[in-house]
């Protein structure tokens, strides 16, 4: 019953469905990977850089961007470093450093605006240690710590933390209706 005439179609319907399950995982830690990467450090930016941005929440985010990038453990980060052939960390910030004009630490646009932030307390894609740093130069008025690595810290905000996250929003929307 249900085979079909080939008598072998259920075999295939069940691997399509167990493929598809085992690659949800994946797609997540793609995504998150991906988005946090760019993501928080765009965020950093625009906040600094359009004033039309009350509020801004970053997840694993850090500064300076060229640290970033130069202590980074991501695989992409770390082959540049070698294709680029540096001897040391500090002589690749050094060269990296004149190349980013709009790195957060450098404006000074986010003052006065809602901000806040997760920080992954074992981080050593966006290391902890910018995290920090950020945090240093914003006083964000809402910070979230998780004690995992990168992909768990996003992963933990995302499932732990988003109604904190959509409070911080809602607060944030209130003020710029009691100013106007």
């Amino acid at each position: 019953i249900g085979l079909g005439s080939a008598k072998e179609g259920v075999g295939h319907w069940w691997a399509q469905r167990v493929t598809a399950l085992a690659l949800i995982p994946l797609t997540v830690w793609f995504v998150a990977s991906i988005v946090s990467l760019v993501g928080a450090t765009h965020a950093a930016v625009a906040a600094s850089v359009q004033p039309r941005i009350d509020a801004v929440f970053v997840v694993v985010g850090g500064v300076t961007i060229p640290e970033v990038v130069v202590t980074s453990d991501h695989s992409s980060m770390k082959r540049l470093k070698e294709k680029r052939g540096f001897k040391n960390d500090a002589e690749y910030l050094r060269e990296l450093s004149p190349h980013f004009k709009l790195d957060p630490t450098q404006l000074r646009g986010f003052e006065g605006k809602t901000l806040g932030m997760s920080i992954g307390l074992s981080d050593t894609t966006v290391p902890t240690k910018t995290q920090q740093q950020l945090r240093d130069l914003w006083k964000p008025s809402l910070v979230i710590e998780h004690g995992s690595a990168h992909f768990w810290s996003i992963v933990k905000t995302w499932a732990l933390d988003s109604g904190r996250i959509l409070d911080f929003f809602d607060a944030a929307a209130g003020k710029k209706l009691i100013k106007n």
